[in-house]
């Protein structure tokens, strides 16, 4: 057990501080982007714009002088394309439901109905270049913008839980995808939600939020610079998780060994000192920071302890 113990020890500390890595990934995408669409600063530069301006949107705070600030129903198309209750019964589609959307992504890949087999909310005809963003609260972080059929040949449709943005002459969807995942834009979007059971908000007050507008050059520039930074973060992230994965096998495997008497661990573990109270206090600092807890292990500092851990483990 002594030898179980400080191996334990050592993966749990890796498991934690990679957990802890992709809570930092995560919270680091979200600022790029809402940074990005919000004109913080220039992407083609990676300064500050040369002068701002007030929007007057409490949301936005100053924008770059230069940027409009527009009603979004005045700057993409909203909720254009609807399927009536005449659809034919046997009209074939993938269906994009709100479980199935995360964040800038699928989360599960759409299932095919026909009309008649398919929920009244099922009504969101999708094209290309459209993006989708949950206008229920409870799912505000659920936005995805359509490219193509994950079922080839067969149509596209949204659940109405979702707002479907097309693109303008005035609008880029690249653009559009991230400004929908800006944390500030979400924020707002739920302080004008209503309801309790189900709260959300309505069309029209979607479509009266104001947003930052750039001249198209610019759009291009934040959603090309955000597509290739978000998906290095992305990158990392997957392969973070990856390591985790065979840290917890390499857990299970070790475990087992040592039970079932594969592996002799008694000399190592004579060697082994009796107690790690300040590798534990580590532990116990990066589980608490992963449950919102006060993080009293900077990253800094866990950084060559993880070595050293990953080293003897």
């Amino acid at each position: 057990m002594k030898f179980l113990d400080w191996a334990e020890r050592r993966i749990r500390f890796i498991v934690a501080a990679r957990k802890r890595r992709i809570q930092l990934l995560e919270e680091y995408r979200q600022a790029l982007i809402n940074d990005a669409v919000t004109g913080k600063f220039d992407v083609r530069t990676g300064k500050p714009y040369p002068s701002y301006k007030d929007s007057g949107v409490p949301w936005l705070g100053k924008v770059p002088e230069g940027w409009e600030i527009k009603p979004l129903k005045h700057w993409v198309r909203i909720n254009q394309r609807n399927l009536s209750e005449e659809t034919n019964p046997d009209f074939e589609f993938e269906y994009y439901d709100i479980s199935s959307v995360g964040t800038g992504k699928l989360v599960e890949k759409p299932e095919v109905l026909t009309f008649k087999n398919a929920p009244s909310r099922a009504r969101r005809l999708l094209r290309p270049g459209d993006t989708l963003f949950s206008t229920v609260r409870t799912y505000l972080k659920a936005t995805f913008t359509y490219w193509k059929s994950q079922n080839p040949g067969i149509p596209a449709v949204a659940s109405t839980g979702f707002a479907v943005l097309s693109p303008s002459p005035e609008s880029l969807p690249g653009f559009a995808s991230f400004l929908t995942q800006a944390e500030a834009f979400a924020n707002y979007v739920a302080a004008l939600s209503v309801g309790i059971a189900y709260p959300a908000i309505s069309e029209t007050t979607f479509g009266a939020i104001k947003v930052p507008v750039p001249p198209l050059p610019e759009q291009r520039a934040i959603a090309e610079y955000l597509d290739r930074e978000t998906a290095k973060i992305d990158a990392a992230i997957e392969k973070t998780k990856e390591s985790i994965a065979l840290w917890e096998e390499l857990r299970e495997t070790l475990i087992s060994d040592v039970v079932t008497g594969k592996l002799d661990v008694r000399e190592a573990a004579e060697r082994l000192p009796e107690e790690e109270p300040e590798l534990e206090e580590r532990v116990k600092a990066l589980e608490a920071s992963l449950l919102g807890g006060e993080n009293e292990t900077s990253e800094a500092d866990s950084e060559p302890v993880l070595a050293s851990a990953e080293e003897t483990a």
